[in-house]
């Protein structure tokens, strides 16, 4: 069984994950991109290339059914 704060965790990423398309979104704390730059293509990438890892590590298994 998963301790409290990790399945928290986990809650707190399924909730925020766009659920038609399937990523994190992400602002810049220094400055607003506008929509559809590259820039802010690049903040979705980068959290949900960070969430997608911290999932993978929390739960090992969920990764494996992914493939």
């Amino acid at each position: 069984m998963q301790r409290e704060p990790l399945r928290k965790a986990i809650e707190w990423l399924e909730k925020r994950q766009d659920q038609e398309y399937k990523y994190w979104d992400a602002s810049s704390m220094n400055k607003r991109y506008p929509v559809g730059s590259t820039q802010e293509r690049f903040m979705r990438d980068a959290a949900t290339g960070f969430a997608a890892l911290a999932l993978a590590a929390a739960e090992p298994e969920r990764g494996k059914r992914i493939r």
